[in-house]
């Protein structure tokens, strides 16, 4: 049976401890995107690294994976919203460790805490299990099927810890069946990778503390919104196209042409759009407040300046545009970990 990482959803957790006993089947297969990595910066002349422009006949895939990505994002907030649950791995270690048969309120206690994210990984899988995968994401429905796989798991290692069992017989029970997640491979093939999808799946992610729960929540939303209308726009296409623009003239002026004038049209009211979304999050249980304004002053510097170039395109002066296309920014990345999101969708959105 292929075990899911676990979601503990606690603060400041790590995955030294189950790392150190050799649990790391526990810990998925490999690091997700969604970790916090600084986006590339669209202020040079290379585009930032950006979903694949999809062709038309790609538009079912398109929509599964706005709607997997928003479905994701309910799943982390509706776990997070429950409060942490105690780690598991104290209960994998006190079992693989443990030579002599823990008591039985001790086994108990650790069967609680096995069924507590039994019951997580079942929601988890419920909510996610109503997203409608087209034929070309084959890989979706493993991946919502390891959630139950884990879910069946802690629940059997629950059982043997309330049941009597022998303490080998239990130690039997946890010792078998280790797999990996399929989580690391799917994610990316699928297109999920910088989402919310990422973090359903970490074995550990942070858990924002009690009053920051509903900013990082309504943030999150509101980035997996960004995130997601970019894929159902022209975003990749247009960022590519000024990239391209700005590589030819190889550092010489640039031609106001039709199609650069569109692109930066079209990216200039993205920028204003996912600004004002940003701006309308309720900031109060920010973490921190003065690093949260620094996420809306870069948004605002990128709608201001993409605003510029194509005000510069539209001038027509050919020195100008290839000046205001090639103006550094003041922020070059986002800086989101203070403010609890590294780890969610907002770090999937390019700046």
């Amino acid at each position: 049976m292929a075990l899911h990482p676990r979601p503990t959803w606690r603060r400041g957790a790590t995955l030294a401890l189950a790392a150190a006993t050799g649990l790391a089947l526990l810990a998925g297969c490999g690091d997700e995107d969604g970790s916090g990595a600084e986006p590339a910066s669209a202020g040079s002349s290379a585009a930032p690294s950006v979903a694949p422009t999809l062709e038309p006949d790609a538009a079912p895939l398109t929509t599964f994976r706005v709607a997997a990505a928003r479905a994701c994002t309910e799943a982390v907030d509706q776990a997070m919203a429950a409060g942490p649950l105690p780690d598991t791995g104290v209960v994998f270690v006190g079992v693989v460790r443990g030579r002599e048969p823990a008591p039985e309120a001790e086994r108990t206690g650790w069967a609680d805490t096995l069924d507590a994210h039994a019951e997580v990984l079942r929601g988890i899988a419920a909510g996610l299990a109503g997203v409608d995968a087209p034929a070309e994401a084959t890989d979706w429905d493993a991946f919502v099927a390891s959630y139950d796989d884990a879910a069946v798991s802690f629940g059997a290692r629950a059982a043997v810890l309330r049941d009597g069992s022998e303490w080998s017989a239990v130690k039997t029970v946890f010792e078998e069946s280790a797999g990996t997640s399929p989580l690391a491979g799917v994610l990316p093939s699928l297109g999920l990778d910088r989402t919310d999808c990422a973090i359903a799946g970490n074995p550990q992610p942070e858990q924002p503390a009690a009053d920051a729960v509903a900013f990082v929540s309504a943030a999150s939303q509101a980035c997996t919104d960004v995130v997601t209308r970019r894929w159902t726009e022209r975003w990749a296409e247009d960022v590519a196209t000024v990239g391209q623009v700005v590589s030819a003239a190889s550092g010489g002026p640039v031609e106001p042409t039709d199609p650069l004038r569109d692109a930066l049209a079209r990216g200039a009211e993205e920028w204003r759009e996912t600004s004002d979304a940003l701006a309308g999050v309720d900031a109060a249980g920010a973490p921190d407040p003065a690093a949260w304004q620094e996420v809306l002053d870069l948004a605002a510097e990128r709608a201001d300046g993409w605003q510029a170039r194509l005000d510069a395109a539209e001038d027509g002066d050919p020195a100008a545009l290839a000046s205001a296309l090639t103006a550094p920014w003041e922020r070059p990345t986002l800086d989101l970990a203070p403010v609890g999101l590294a780890q969610r969708s907002c770090a999937g959105v390019d700046v």
